[in-house]
């Protein structure tokens, strides 16, 4: 049987995905939390990425969807749907190898993450898609001990998403990011601009941010040049501006 047609933002989420040559593959239990319809848990062992996924959801109708999906493919043996928020089913004695979060907001995927980390179940790896609030996740991975290895950003249906690979310290997770070697301006410099935009992407100029900066650019010049001089609101957007043409600088043009 052929696999589901995913979307620019899935796909980019399971690239991400993809546990890389010279470590564990494949995974040996993934937890897709949010799973909606189960496209990214059927392609994953479709693919043979992992040997079982605990897809989640808290609606009862996407996750009945993504049961009669997984019937489809006869992958229920592989495949185990569960009615839970977040992390909530996921116990110490069984943490998956990689946890993955897409399509929800970024202080809710925060939250979750939190609550994860208090009860001691955060998997080694983490693939996030945050829908909005990029830089509450960017900021938090650090304090919960991860190292953002990874970025992408894809461009859908009118919509920008990024995706982020974070993995914890100390395990096979590749340079930290700003450490020497990488080729990128050391830790400190610009973390304002990091935590808003992302340092990989920025670092390695990738075109889609570039296209989402210069939008946010030209709507945000419209919206000042309409206010007066005494709008409260002309300074934050001054303020934002100047944040832009920092982050374009790194393309250098």
């Amino acid at each position: 049987m052929k696999e589901p047609k995913l979307s620019d933002r899935l796909s980019a989420v399971v690239k991400l995905a993809e546990p890389e040559p010279a470590g564990p593959r494949p995974y040996g239990l993934v937890c897709d939390i949010g799973c909606d319809h189960g496209w990214i848990a059927i392609t994953l062992i479709l693919r043979s990425l992992a040997k079982e996924v605990i897809a989640s959801d808290v609606r009862e109708g996407p996750l009945q969807r993504a049961g009669e999906h997984v019937l489809q493919y006869g992958l229920s043996d592989r495949i185990e749907t569960v009615l839970a928020g977040g992390f909530a089913h996921i116990t110490p004695g069984r943490i998956p190898d990689c946890g993955i979060i897409a399509g929800m907001g970024g202080y809710l995927i925060t939250d979750i993450l939190k609550d994860a980390q208090m009860r001691g179940v955060l998997p080694g790896r983490l693939v996030l898609q945050p829908q909005n609030g990029w830089e509450v996740v960017r900021t938090f991975l650090p304090q919960a001990g991860y190292v953002i290895t990874r970025e992408d950003m894809v461009y859908e249906g009118g919509k920008y998403y990024t995706v982020m690979l974070a993995e914890r310290r100390g395990e096979s997770c590749g340079p930290e990011i700003g450490s020497p070697g990488t080729g990128e301006i050391p830790a400190g410099e610009d973390e304002k601009i990091f935590a808003l935009y992302g340092r990989k992407l920025l670092t390695g100029r990738h075109p889609v941010l570039k296209k989402y900066l210069q939008t946010e650019k030209d709507k945000l010049t419209g919206i000042a040049e309409r206010l007066p001089a005494s709008s409260g609101d002309l300074k934050q957007i001054e303020d934002k501006l100047q944040g832009i043409d920092r982050a374009l600088a790194y393309w250098g043009d």
